[in-house]
């Protein structure tokens, strides 16, 4: 099992996210990808559990005290492989 670490998103950029997941479908059919469970999110870590050794409330407890910030998309891609990750290029 591993932690990832996230950044979410308020909800008027979560539903600009998801008018671009539509666009995607529009364009691909096959893609589903507001069928998805996952909700729009920057990931900035994935760390193997046992390297993961604060709590995951001291991850939140962290998020709280983080202050908003803003975030510039500059792109759209795909990760390489079969899962069908496609990602937004942030600045």
């Amino acid at each position: 099992m591993s932690i990832s670490i996230e950044v979410g998103f308020d909800p008027t950029s979560t539903a600009s996210v998801r008018a671009l997941w539509h666009a995607v479908e529009a364009q691909s059919p096959e893609t589903t990808l507001s069928d998805t469970v996952t909700e729009p999110h920057v990931s900035l870590a994935l760390l193997p559990e046992h390297l993961a050794s604060p709590s995951p409330e001291t991850f939140a407890e962290a998020a709280a005290r983080t202050a908003p910030m803003t975030v510039e998309v500059r792109g759209i891609g795909a990760f390489p492989g079969g899962e069908g990750v496609i990602f937004l290029a942030v600045l």
